[in-house]
This record gives structure tokens, sequence and C-alpha cells, in this order.
């Protein structure tokens, strides 16, 4: 009998909460996935609301990936020459409004800047909360201070601005960046209650994961049927509808839970690999 995955060509992976363990480590078990899927000719994407530089430290150490979708979908890069496949930037206009409404409200975006390099820009806070500061720690070798955000964009191409904060101070920001600026930008939640830490991703209005899929999807000339997803978050649910085969991680929220795709065993349990099993015996 043929196996469940014969028909399947390209397995697009979310990295955070999904891939990548509760510790932001590759199990083991995902890494002979990656071989099983190797072995059967599949194709790998790896699709994540992270930049380039980090995702290439990860490809690099595990062999992972053929390109690699960032940005929540504003940017695909190959893994292997670092081209720039595809690129959508947020209108300089539109993300000067953003920081300008954000301010008002206390908040202040890091600014994403320059497909090939993927600066971060940022204004410091009299008070920065913990999980803006542990996201200055992982990005330090590539972030800017600066004192004028919309000035210092100017003469750059804006790929992403990011909110993050506890989850309380950004659910009312998120709720005045909806009602101003949702034909204007997309605007991706990333939740992880568990932490209490919450991200807002501002990008190009018609990118997200699943275009960004959809777009490679027609470059390969693939069908759904041909394509699997995983992901675990809010920001994963255009990649999950645009894939024939879709699961959501057993760690994802329950209200996720309740839109009816299948759901695949947590990112602690290797639940990747646990599905490539079933499909790839």
């Amino acid at each position: 009998m043929a196996m469940l995955g014969s028909q399947i060509r390209l397995v697009a992976l979310d990295l955070d909460g999904t891939f990548l363990d509760s510790q932001h480590q590759v199990p083991p078990a995902n890494i002979r996935a990656v071989e099983t899927l190797r072995r059967h000719g599949v194709s790998i994407a790896l699709v994540t609301g992270r930049r380039f530089r980090n995702v290439a430290q990860i490809v690099r150490q595990y062999g992972l990936g053929d390109l690699i979708i960032v940005h929540n979908g504003a940017l695909i890069r190959s893994c292997g020459s670092g081209a720039v496949l595809y690129f959508q930037q947020l209108e300089h206009a539109v993300a000067v409004d953003i920081i300008q409404t954000a301010h008002e409200m206390g908040q202040s975006p890091f600014a994403l800047v320059d497909p090939l390099e993927t600066r971060v820009l940022f204004r410091a806070q009299p008070e920065e909360s913990r999980p803006r500061l542990e996201y200055l720690a992982r990005n330090h070798t590539d972030a800017i201070a600066v004192e004028d955000m919309p000035a210092a964009l100017t003469s750059l191409s804006v790929i992403q601005l990011l909110f993050t904060s506890t989850i309380q101070p950004l659910q009312e920001c998120k709720r005045v960046l909806l009602e101003n600026f949702s034909h204007r930008a997309k605007i991706l939640e990333t939740s992880y209650p568990e932490r209490d830490h919450l991200f807002l991703d501002l990008i190009h209005p018609e990118c997200s994961k699943g275009k960004a899929l959809n777009w490679l999807m027609r470059r390969e000339n693939l069908s759904r049927s041909e394509v699997m997803a995983f992901g675990d978050n809010y920001n994963d649910l255009e990649m999950l509808q645009a894939a024939g085969h879709s699961f959501l991680m057993d760690n994802a929220t329950e209200d996720l839970k309740r839109m009816g795709f299948r759901v695949a065993p947590r990112n602690d349990d290797a639940g990747v690999a646990r599905i490539v099993a079933e499909y790839w015996k």
C-alpha cells in the first residue's frame, strides 16, 4: 500500500512552538524527521516571523530547509544563496503613521529594515518590558538605537514593524491598530499565554504566511494536496488554510484548536516527527 505521504512534495514548518521545543531547540526526533523527508525527495520551507539571519543559523546548524519564508510572509529567501526571491515592503507613510499612533499609547515598535541585512531599529523606552529586553538580547548584534524613528526610516526599506510586551498592554494597542490600519497593513498576533508574552507584527497588507506559501506553490506548480503545513499560533492560520494537509500543534490555545485543524502532538513531544512517521513509514 502506498504511503500516506507519497503525494506530498513540500512541507512548510513554523519554527517557534512547532518545530522548535519550548527551549527553542530542535528535538533530535525532528532532525530525523527532516532526514526522512529528504530521503523521499520532499522539499522543506521554514515559515516564521523571525528574521533571516536568525533562521539561517538554525539552517546551518541542522541542515534544514530549502527556502525560508520570514517576517510572517513579507520576505522569501533561498537557504543556500540567501537570494531574495520575494519581498513586499511596508509603505513608509504607513509605518510612520503606525509609529506615531503607537507612541500616543506608550508603545514603541522595533522596525526591521533592509531585506538583505534585516537590521533592527528601536527607540529605547524608560522602562523596558521583559519581552522587549528578551528580543533585544536575541537580536543585539543587529540592533540600532535611534532617537527619531520616522526620520531614521526615511531612506530604508521597512520589512516589518514589531511590537512585543506582556499581553494586557498590547491588547489595547492591537485594538487601536486594527481600527486604524487594518486596510493599510496586515496585523498578525503571536501569543504565548504561559509566558505572558505577545507579539504584534505589521507588514504589507497583501502579505502573510499563507500568501507567501501560495506564491511558493504557484512558483513550484504545486497543488494543495501536495503540501503539508505545521503551525501553532494565530499567525499560522492562513498557512494552514493554504495547505492540503495541515496540523495544529497540541500546545496551541484552545480557541485555535476549535477551528477544525488536525492536531499534532505538542512541540515538546516532537509532534512534527510523530506526524512525519505516520505519513512516511
